[in-house]
């Protein structure tokens, strides 16, 4: 069992790609189901996850779930 809240941007970077990448589509899921949307734009999907990615490089201590914020979240 993972508590989604107190996930890092460090525990992310250091989880094998497979659980990286559950991660990512269960974090997907959950702020789209939030914003009610019922598509999957696997392009959104893939910038989303990389732009995240890049977040947490540079904020390893901030929560995972504050880079989604932001990277999901109208430029």
């Amino acid at each position: 069992m993972i508590d989604m809240q107190r996930v890092t941007c460090a525990d992310f970077l250091a989880m094998t790609p497979s659980n990286a990448a559950l991660t990512a589509a269960w974090l997907s899921g959950w702020f789209n189901q939030k914003m009610g949307y019922t598509t999957v734009d696997l392009k959104a999907y893939e910038r989303n996850v990389q732009n995240v990615t890049k977040w947490c490089d540079s904020n390893p201590k901030e929560p995972l779930m504050s880079g989604l914020q932001r990277a999901t979240s109208p430029k």
